[in-house]
């Protein structure tokens, strides 16, 4: 890789995302490139619903778990950005999405034209992966550019 390049780095809080930022930036980050760090919400928040209230919505409950997945990501964005600046990287964009991870970090890497899609991986078996999916092999089929994967 020369440098100038584009790459998405795919971050979830896990030691295998934090393990393949780390790969990369040891093993084939060239001054100039710019640093994309990626991140998907994969679950989605919903209030529960109590018989006394019927249906509506408890609003303070929402609230609290929506600041909640907030406060988490902001400390996610800081302890990624830290890494990079603890590295002398600069000029890292941050873009978070909601749904399904593999699907919007190959949307995230064709948006933005990137050279590379760095992403960790805790090593799944071939049966639990046949049977839960994963997001790193969904990446691999699906990304028009050219993919590392990190294993633990």
């Amino acid at each position: 890789m020369g440098g100038g390049q584009k790459v998405l780095v795919a971050i979830d809080g896990s030691d295998a995302s934090e393990k393949a930022l780390k790969f990369y930036l040891a093993h084939l980050y060239q001054s100039g490139d710019t640093v994309i760090l990626g991140h998907v919400i994969e679950e989605a928040i919903e209030p529960s619903f109590g018989f006394r209230a019927g249906l509506a919505i408890p609003q303070e409950q929402w609230k609290a778990m929506m600041d909640e997945q907030e406060n988490r990501i902001t400390k996610l964005k800081e302890k990624f950005s830290k890494i990079l600046e603890d590295h002398h990287v600069s000029g890292c964009k941050f873009q978070r999405e909601m749904g399904k991870a593999g699907h919007h970090l190959v949307e995230m890497a064709e948006k933005e034209h990137v050279d590379l899609i760095v992403m960790g991986t805790r090593g799944l078996g071939t049966v639990r992966r046949t049977i839960l999916g994963s997001v790193s092999d969904y990446i691999i089929h699906h990304a028009h550019t050219q993919v590392c994967v990190c294993t633990l």
